[in-house]
């Protein structure tokens, strides 16, 4: 008897965990003592600070190393069409829903916080859009032929490892994972590097004067988006006015674009320490793309 389910907590199995970098990874990164070297601000003195009012479209050099928003979307929907196509063989009708929606449609675009006004007066800090059902439960037999456990692992019609095993052979992410880690790492890093330099603390500081002028208290950018008060099921009113009013600082005092500059120093510095880890990354980036796309199209 055929049975139809959907995924239950098989959202990123793997490599897809360290893909790509989302600002929940960056705002409460931890620092080691080599990212207050006193030598590292100087790879932005004298650097021009671009004009920028937005972020989505940012680009920062690590990005050449790590999956797009869109790319992540490529390679999910291509997980799930050989899940769905391996269980379908065992006789099981699997939904995986088009796989995982990353939080933001880029990879840089909540990166220093809310930059998008519509957004702020639409919804606060909220993303919209982006919800999914919860996934049911598979029973106990159908995760056995999806992992290749229990007496799965001893059935001839089951691939090893189960589906999950038959996705890892066609997708080379066992061997991809170190290398796209060591991107992940590095933009982390940069990131917190960034928030410590004299023109970032500078700009924030501007940033908050501004605010405090618009009546709300808030240090950086951050402590605005992450503001415990905003945990609420749905925006209010002074949510939205927090946000309006931090676009809109943001604007005034080119936060986007100093912070964005001063990090783009600081990836690039990062990126000359460890090329022949990201030579790789960016190998297997474009192989697991290709591959991605072959299945998409019904090619593999």
């Amino acid at each position: 008897m055929k049975s139809s389910i959907r995924p239950a907590r098989l959202r990123a199995v793997g490599l897809l965990g360290c893909m790509m970098v989302t600002l929940s990874g960056c705002s409460g990164a931890g620092s080691s003592a080599s990212d207050s070297d006193p030598s590292r601000p100087g790879a932005v003195i004298n650097v021009p600070m671009q004009k920028l009012n937005d972020s989505k479209e940012l680009r920062l050099p690590l990005d050449e190393y790590l999956l797009s928003a869109e790319d992540l979307r490529t390679v999910l929907r291509a997980r799930g069409v050989i899940l769905t196509d391996c269980m379908k063989k065992l006789g099981v009708q699997y939904d995986d829903a088009a796989g995982v929606n990353p939080v933001n449609l880029t990879n840089n675009e909540r990166r220093y916080g809310l930059a998008d006004a519509a957004e702020a007066e639409h919804s606060g800090y909220r993303k919209q859009g982006m919800e999914h059902p919860p996934p049911k439960d598979l029973s106990p037999e159908e995760l056995q032929l999806l992992n290749g456990t229990g007496d799965a692992s001893r059935s001839a019609q089951v691939p090893k490892g189960g589906c999950v095993g038959e996705v890892q052979r066609r997708m080379p992410e066992q061997a991809a994972q170190g290398y796209f880690g060591k991107a992940q790492d590095l933009s982390v890093r940069s990131y917190v590097q960034s928030q410590k330099d004299p023109a970032v603390l500078a700009v924030n500081k501007k940033w908050s004067s501004c605010m405090k002028e618009a009546g709300y208290e808030y240090p950086d950018p951050i402590s605005a988006i992450n503001d415990p008060a905003f945990k609420t099921p749905e925006p209010g009113k002074v949510e939205m006015g927090v946000a309006l009013a931090d676009v809109r600082c943001k604007r005034e005092e080119n936060v986007i674009g100093v912070w964005s500059t001063v990090e783009s120093a600081y990836q690039k510095a990062l990126i000359s320490e460890s090329a022949d880890d990201l030579k790789e990354a960016k190998r297997y980036k474009g192989e697991i793309i290709k591959i991605a796309e072959a299945v998409l199209s019904g090619k593999q």
